[in-house]
């Protein structure tokens, strides 16, 4: 199981499209000795599932946290979750059209999802 087949985490900055690729890479780097015969599956499976977990949970935790998940956030009520798209959708047409403020929000971005 890979990518949000294993961790359920919201889209938020394509965390969970780049942990389902760290995890391509993983279980890769651990199925390849297996091909070759030097190496069980269950051990090759039990090293990825050891590695995965501790980053996997993390990241899951990160993206419930930073897209108000719960339910209860304001984003999810009436009134105020509109303003707040509302808002949302100027401040991202302004990352658009300033070039500025476009870097500053790439670099941003970059060094979140490389952490």
């Amino acid at each position: 199981m890979l990518g949000d087949a294993i961790h359920t985490m919201t889209p938020g900055q394509g965390v969970d499209a780049n942990t389902a690729l760290r995890d391509a890479a993983l279980l890769c780097r651990e199925l390849t000795p297996t091909s070759q015969g030097t190496k069980p599956l269950p051990a090759a499976i039990a090293d990825y599932e050891a590695e995965m977990i501790p980053y996997g949970f993390a990241r899951v935790a990160d993206s419930l946290a930073q897209n108000g998940s719960s339910g209860s956030d304001a984003l999810h009520k009436p009134v105020i979750g509109r303003v707040m798209l509302a808002v949302t959708r100027m401040y991202f047409r302004a990352v658009d059209r300033i070039p500025a403020l476009k870097k500053r929000f790439l670099n941003s971005l970059y060094t979140y999802r490389s952490s």
